[in-house]
């Protein structure tokens, strides 16, 4: 079997709401972690199902009780190590005037990515 791509601790978990079978076997084996950031760079991947529902409409799997698109980007911001790449995802419409709302986070990500290639 190969080695898995993340090293136990190596991925943080911000938000979610709705855990699969397979995001809880790898919580339990320590893939993850909730409280700190790992490493000397991260690689960032944004789920927008994380995203509250009523703020944002247009994610594969809404839910209600999320986060705000504003307390995203300023996590976002707030990371501490450079990010060496990044993926937004989970993104089910093409409504033009809902995918604006996302403004600041899509700022938030390529502000953290100029900084990290500034690193």
């Amino acid at each position: 079997m190969p080695a898995p791509a993340l090293r136990p601790g190596n991925a943080v978990l911000v938000g979610a709401r709705s855990i699969d079978e397979g995001e809880q076997a790898a919580i339990d084996r320590g893939l993850v972690s909730f409280d700190s950031f790992p490493g000397e760079q991260i690689y960032l991947h944004v789920d927008l199902d994380v995203l509250d529902s009523s703020e944002f409409g247009g994610a594969t799997y809404p839910e209600p009780n999320g986060l705000g698109i504003a307390e995203v980007a300023a996590a976002i911001d707030g990371i501490p190590v450079p990010v060496v790449g990044a993926g937004i995802t989970e993104c089910a419409t093409a409504d033009e005037a809902e995918i604006r709302k996302l403004a600041p986070l899509i700022e938030a990500v390529v502000g953290v990515l100029r900084r990290g290639a500034q690193d």
